[in-house]
């Protein structure tokens, strides 16, 4: 006699497999879309939607990725998102460099569905790829986990820090956010007080509670109300108000955190 549970774990495999057969083969044409939709960004009539489109694509392939199991394609979208992020809402950031670096990912998403392709189960050759891509072999460049869903935040962030040899990557999820740093080596955190599923304090006192390598990097909290902190090695490195200081004391932080990790590059 069948063993039904047996039987319904067998068919739950099957479509799983089916479902991740039939993602492999219409990502050629997702990448090909994306692919002519960046080719036209620079003089179209209809930015926003097309970036807006351009972003629900890897987004979406990116989940869709992990899903399947599909983990080296997740990571290189996640790098792809930050790199389109950078241009969020602003046609005239769209430059032919930005253009041929958005095309170098999707070329190497597609180096990537080979692979799968062929079954090879080494993605050395797509990572190391990915890193030169995305400027992490850099010797001076700092790397940043910015964790915030806000445009304008996001901006003066990024501004207070733009004389300072740093990259930023993006999060706007609490879980997912504690995830990455649990994961990739981080120099700095920056994150916003609300944060969604998992607010930013309890993000930098879970990060300082583990054994991570990412325990002791330089963190910013940026908070409308009141924080209090007792010297504590769970707290923010620095408490920053969103008021009418919030530049000027960014800058500060910024200023203080990168003179510090360029004493202890060179000790």
């Amino acid at each position: 006699m069948p063993n039904n549970s047996e039987s319904g774990s067998v068919d739950i495999e099957k479509m799983l497999a089916e479902l991740r057969i039939g993602y492999v083969a219409e990502l050629p044409t997702r990448l090909e879309e994306i692919e002519q939709i960046i080719l036209s960004l620079k003089k179209t009539d209809l930015f926003t939607e097309d970036y807006q489109s351009i972003y629900r694509h890897i987004h979406s392939i990116k989940g869709s990725a992990g899903t399947h199991g599909l983990h080296i394609v997740s990571t290189v979208c996640h790098v792809l998102e930050d790199k389109v992020i950078e241009v969020e809402g602003n046609q005239a950031l769209i430059s032919d460099k930005f253009i041929e670096d958005v095309l170098s990912f999707i070329d190497l998403l597609r180096t990537t569905l080979d692979l799968i392709n062929s079954k090879v189960d080494d993605f050395s050759e797509v990572e190391a790829e990915l890193e030169r891509l995305s400027g992490k072999g850099s010797e001076y460049e700092y790397k940043v986990l910015l964790i915030m869903a806000s445009v304008l935040h996001r901006k003066m962030v990024v501004s207070a820090f733009k004389e300072f040899p740093v990259k930023f990557r993006y999060a706007t999820n609490g879980y997912d956010a504690l995830g990455l740093l649990l994961k990739e080596p981080f120099d700095i955190l920056i994150t916003n007080m609300e944060v969604s599923d998992l607010q930013g304090l309890p993000i930098i006192s879970a990060l300082r509670m583990s054994h991570n390598r990412n325990r002791e990097i330089p963190s910013i909290l940026l908070t409308s109300g009141k924080v209090h902190t007792y010297g504590r090695s769970i707290d923010p490195s620095y408490v920053i108000k969103k008021d009418a200081e919030l530049m000027e004391n960014l800058h500060i932080a910024a200023s203080n955190i990168v003179k510090d990790l360029n004493e202890k590059l060179e000790s």
